[in-house]
């Protein structure tokens, strides 16, 4: 549909984003989305804090007090009288005469039975009804109508806004307009059939019936409008989940990417270093091997002089010349014994090797170091919550440690405060996204540290468990260390080595909850496969003084980030 002077303009451009209805009294927010003031107001009455605009989820500080957006409710306005005139198509007026605009039916009103039957009105064109006769049957336009104001007969007929299907509107029976709704058939009926079959029934007028059908529908109006609104935040939710996931794929890949380009280099490095060792272990072997040739070839060519020289006196007839000739010529010269002189041909390289599987084993063994890295990258503020601490807990003046005391403190009453177990809990709270803490554990003979749910029961003993919305990890007091994750079945722990630093990693929207030994980069367990319904603290417990054999204090320490 096309404004006058103007670009088309689509139905749909001017629909509220929440009932997808034509916009009524359009208000705007500051983001520039427009919304029916009335879902808007809806929408933020079943909303927490903050306020925030249901497509973009922009949030405001505080409620906007919006109000009408009249060149807009101007330009709905607008649509609808266009969308009413599309279909109009006024004949010829008389010489003279300005045509008024004619109230054309369009699809879906209700259009004069009288019109393009024979009565006059235009040919086919058929007008618009303004009342409908439930006595006749018929819908009239106000041409056709003024009989029924001007007859004293017909005044007395039972004229209503135009209706469709009149023939509904009339009792089958007899031939009355249905006027009564009967609650025990749950029917309409006419003011003849209250004194026959209905008569003891319970009958009231359409208005009041009609009124409380409307409530009714109105209550589920209001119950779908919040289901659509619960369906948007689902939405909302579903992207912001795989945008979520997107970004944690890419960090993945990157992390894996890393990794395996490393490993890589590494061997690539390990490999160049083999190939130049053998290569500088050839170049030894050729030299050796030169060096013995020419000694073999200076040796050969003494001994060639030295058989040179027995064959001349092999041959001499003169005895003089024989004996008189060196004695020595008769006996084999001293040479150097080549039967155990070898050119060693074994190229040996289990060292070079063993030197590259021990880099590749030192380049697998910092993926655990990578790995908690990246997690540290999640590191967030930890603090204690006073109010939620047992009385005998003592907190340091900027709440990052706690211990137990021997006597009960004089403390505010709260009913957030745990009044049995030494336990405490953080101020920050998740409720999405991934968060990291460390807490400082050695020294300690018993402690419990993990997260909490914020509904965890804080009177009377407390169980320690995903069944009662606590996820953590414990060390038992007793003649030896012994680490416990308290799942739904307790599993013991074996750190390498006593723990003194304990990190913790909350991912609420994959419902996993880790536990890292920081000195060691070890993985000791993660409780995983969780559906988070409630916001998760962090969640302490020192334990018990014990005499003093358990005073050292849990203490919540910055992340420095593994080398």
């Amino acid at each position: 549909m096309a404004f006058s002077g103007a670009g088309v303009i689509r139905e749909e451009q001017l629909q509220c984003p929440i009932c997808l209805q034509l916009l009524a009294d359009p208000v705007t927010t500051s983001c520039g989305h427009n919304y029916c003031q009335a879902c808007l107001g809806l929408y933020w009455d079943k909303s927490a804090h903050p306020w925030r605009c249901p497509l973009c989820k922009e949030a405001f500080a505080q409620r906007p007090a919006l109000r009408t957006n009249t060149t807009l409710r101007d330009m709905v306005e607008l649509f609808r009288q266009s969308a009413a005139n599309a279909n109009a198509e006024p004949g010829p007026a008389p010489e003279g005469i300005v045509p008024a605009a004619r109230p054309l039916a369009l699809p879906g009103e209700v259009a004069c039975d009288m019109c393009g039957s024979g009565g006059g009105g235009g040919g086919q064109l058929r007008l618009r009804a303004l009342k409908s006769c439930l006595d006749c049957g018929t819908s009239f336009c106000a041409l056709h109508l003024e009989l029924h104001q001007r007859a004293p007969a017909l005044q007395k007929h039972v004229l209503s806004e135009p209706l469709q299907d009149l023939e509904r509107r009339v009792c089958q029976k007899h031939r009355r307009p249905l006027e009564l709704f009967c609650r025990d058939d749950h029917t309409c009926v006419c003011e003849f059939c209250v004194e026959g079959e209905h008569k003891n029934h319970t009958t009231v007028p359409l208005e009041e019936e009609g009124k409380d059908r409307k409530t009714q529908l109105g209550k589920t109006q209001a119950e779908l409008l919040e289901m659509i609104l619960e369906r948007l935040d689902k939405i909302s939710e579903i992207k912001h989940s795989v945008e979520f996931r997107k970004r944690s794929t890419e960090e993945e890949i990157a992390a894996s990417g890393e990794l395996c380009a490393a490993v890589v280099r590494s061997v690539g490095r390990s490999h160049e270093e083999l190939e130049a060792e053998l290569m500088q272990e050839q170049e030894v072997a050729e030299r050796e091997a030169e060096e013995m040739v020419m000694q073999l070839q200076q040796e050969i060519t003494s001994l060639k002089t030295r058989s040179t020289d027995t064959v001349h006196l092999l041959h001499t007839d003169d005895n003089l010349h024989l004996l008189q000739a060196d004695p020595a010529l008769c006996c084999l010269p001293e040479t150097r014994s080549w039967a155990g002189m070898r050119v060693n041909t074994h190229v040996c390289v289990e060292a070079a090797m063993a030197k590259m599987e021990q880099t590749l084993k030192d380049q697998l063994q910092s993926i655990p170091q990578r790995k908690l890295r990246r997690i540290q990258q999640y590191a967030v503020e930890v603090t204690l919550d006073p109010l939620t601490a047992h009385p005998k807990l003592l907190l340091s003046a900027d709440r990052k440690e706690v211990r137990c005391g021997d006597k009960p403190l004089k403390v505010p009453p709260s009913p957030l405060r745990f009044d049995s177990c030494a336990c405490v809990l953080a101020t920050q709270r998740f409720a999405s996204g991934r968060h990291y803490f460390q807490v400082r554990v050695g020294g300690k003979t018993g402690w419990g540290v993990g997260v909490a749910s914020e509904s965890l029961q804080r009177h009377g003993e407390v169980c320690v468990g995903p069944e009662e919305g606590v996820w953590s990890l414990v060390l038992r007091t007793g003649p030896e260390a012994e680490y416990w994750a308290a799942d739904h079945t307790p599993r013991r722990l074996t750190p390498p080595s006593e723990l003194q630093t304990l990190g913790v990693f909350v991912d609420y929207d994959a419902g996993r909850v880790a536990f890292y030994d920081v000195d060691n980069a070890a993985l000791l367990y993660a409780y995983s496969g969780f559906v988070f319904a409630d916001r998760l603290h962090p969640f302490f417990s020192p334990y018990n003084n014990d005499g003093g054999g358990n005073a050292a204090p849990l203490v919540i320490t910055p992340v420095n980030h593994t080398a």
